[in-house]
């Protein structure tokens, strides 16, 4: 099991997010849990969400959660990924 803080889109996610999946895969956890996860963002074409992103790149399943209403531009919430 690995946890880790995403510091939603800040410095740089792009090369944050290439490093942690590098690393989750050389670590090969059967889950993973984020905090921080960054949902779609009105104002910032082509940012998905993290959860979604990491999933993906890892053939990892996910749930995300937020606290923050839908109706938000920015929404912040917490996942679990597994491999399971």
């Amino acid at each position: 099991m690995v946890t880790l803080n995403l510091y939603h889109d800040r410095d740089d996610w792009p090369q944050r997010r290439a490093f942690i999946v590098e690393e989750l895969r050389k670590a090969k956890p059967g889950l993973i849990a984020l905090q921080e996860v960054l949902q779609e963002v009105l104002q910032a074409p082509g940012l998905r969400n993290q959860a979604v992103e990491l999933a993906e790149a890892l053939g990892h399943r996910y749930v995300f959660v937020s606290q923050d209403a839908q109706r938000l531009p920015r929404r912040h919430g917490n996942a679990i990924l597994s491999r399971h």
